[in-house]
């Protein structure tokens, strides 16, 4: 029955993916909600939950069909970042980002490839931190709130709405269809004159934003400023004595997004639409945007001698390059043409390559950010395998031409078949070819391993009745040539 789950669980993946695959923008803008959209199909397919996933693939495919709305003239502006941003509490990072008033507080906003960034100097008398996760909201701090595309009316908070709270303390948490947890925020406190100033970094990773240039959501902000009141009663408590709202919508923020104020990014990239480009003088297919695959990269590349599809996967002549904040999604086997100046995958800053399944990469090379940026939803591997030589010789040291092999080789740590060759044929100078893995690595959502392969390989002549099989050690990651010497039992 757990066989039958994984299968149908699997089949419910490929359906997601075909959606999300096949989707047809009408613009920039209604690309990136669509990649939004993706993002949390993608979230849901990592929880194992493929029949809610399809229905976000389905709304992706349904906002990126969708042209976009016109600009809000009341949103406010939150401007592209080219200079990095230490989080430290200090202003001297922020340019000339203009301030906004809440209340007697103000802030400014700014984002980038990696984040979103907030800057918000409070004004607060008493400054109380005592609270810690998952009630932040008791104690002094601000409270942000995204709804990520932009959606009007009256309407509860769903995947697309985040709640978050940033303590005084410099804590942080963030809510989302009422479950709170520590947010990977990063936040400094600096105190000032009457209160203290909050420097925070949402990361997209988090909040699964496709930001570029144009694109507005819904925010609003909120201080809670604590501290002690007297109750009728003449007794003193805790409780909110400020509650202050960039814009008081008249309903409770964490349960209705009706009437959030705007927020547009203003410049960065313009369009995360998939786009492959092929120089010919670099040797190098370069992927940028979101969403692409070895299908739509062989399609527009449009050059055989350089990319082609065939049933044993992709062949390839040229280095794989996925750009600063890219993704490629590997859907299949990869070959190197193999003319001896080596064939590379790599990867910019940000960016993710997606395992779709198992696969083997064929005299490629992984390099060290692409290793960094393998994803995958479940526990998926990547082989790395290398050709490896074998010249056969007999027992005065001649090469013995046109022999048929057998040859099986083990792992030598547990002892499992790692590759089986029923039958190898030498060429005319006794040399055989095969393929091993050099190097296995491991990937799932959060984390990559890598262990490199040694084999004890069992080598058997077909045409020598009665010889013993012949066994050695390979280890493809360190040496790709080795001599099999019949008659003198060993292998080198």
């Amino acid at each position: 029955m757990a066989e039958l789950a994984a299968v149908s669980g699997r089949k419910e993946r490929e359906k997601v993916w075909r959606v999300l695959d096949g989707l047809e923008p009408r613009d920039d803008i209604s690309y990136a909600r669509a990649m939004v959209c993706r993002n949390v199909a993608l979230e849901m397919l990592t929880a194992g939950s493929s029949g809610p996933a399809l229905v976000w693939g389905q709304k992706a495919a349904e906002y990126a069909r969708r042209a976009d709305s016109p600009a809000s003239d009341q949103a406010y502006r939150c401007t592209y970042s080219r200079a990095s941003t230490a989080i430290d509490g200090e202003e001297k990072d922020w340019g000339d980002a203009d301030w906004t008033e809440l209340g007697a507080s103000r802030f400014k906003t700014k984002w980038d490839e990696r984040n979103l960034y907030v800057l918000a100097e409070l004004k607060d008398d008493e400054v109380i931190n005592t609270a810690s996760v998952p009630r932040l909201w008791s104690g002094d701090g601000l409270e942000i709130y995204l709804n990520l595309l932009n959606l009007e009316g009256h309407r509860a908070m769903d995947q697309l709405d985040y709640q978050y709270c940033f303590s005084s303390s410099g804590k942080a948490q963030v809510m989302r269809l009422s479950r709170t947890k520590t947010s990977s925020s990063r936040v400094a406190v600096k105190p000032i004159e009457k209160g203290y100033r909050l420097e925070i970094a949402i990361p997209h990773d988090e909040a699964l934003l496709a930001p570029i240039d144009g694109y507005e959501l819904a925010f609003n902000l909120r201080q809670l400023d604590w501290g002690m009141k007297t109750n009728p009663a003449g007794q003193k408590r805790l409780g909110v004595i400020k509650d202050t709202h960039l814009k008081n919508t008249g309903t409770a923020l964490h349960t209705d997004t009706f009437g959030w104020p705007k927020l547009r990014l203003i410049g960065g990239r313009k369009s995360l639409r998939p786009r492959v480009l092929y120089s010919k003088a670099k040797r190098t297919i370069t992927v940028n945007g979101l969403g692409c695959t070895l299908e739509m990269m062989a399609r527009e590349v449009n050059d055989t001698a350089v990319m082609s599809l065939d049933q044993e996967g992709v062949l390839i002549d040229a280095d794989i390059a996925v750009a600063d904040f890219a993704d490629l999604a590997l859907t299949m086997n990869i070959r190197s043409r193999d003319k001896g100046t080596g064939t590379w995958i790599r990867a910019g800053a940000g960016s993710r390559i997606e395992l779709r399944g198992d696969c083997d990469l064929l005299n490629m090379d992984l390099a060290a950010e692409a290793e960094k940026s393998l994803w995958s939803l479940g526990r998926t591997k990547v082989r790395l395998m290398r050709k490896i030589g074998l010249t056969v010789m007999d027992k005065n040291g001649r090469p013995m031409p046109k022999i048929n092999i057998s040859l099986t080789g083990r792992n030598v740590k547990d002892k499992s078949v790692a590759f089986n060759y029923d039958s190898l044929y030498a060429d005319e100078k006794g040399r055989a070819t095969f393929a091993a893995p050099a190097s296995v690595i491991t990937a799932n959502d959060s984390a990559r391993t890598r262990e490199n392969g040694r084999y004890e390989v069992v080598v058997e002549a077909k045409e020598i009745p009665g010889q013993y099989p012949i066994t050695g050690l390979v280890e493809p990651s360190r040496k790709t040539e080795y001599t099999v010497t019949f008659g003198h039992g060993y292998h080198e």
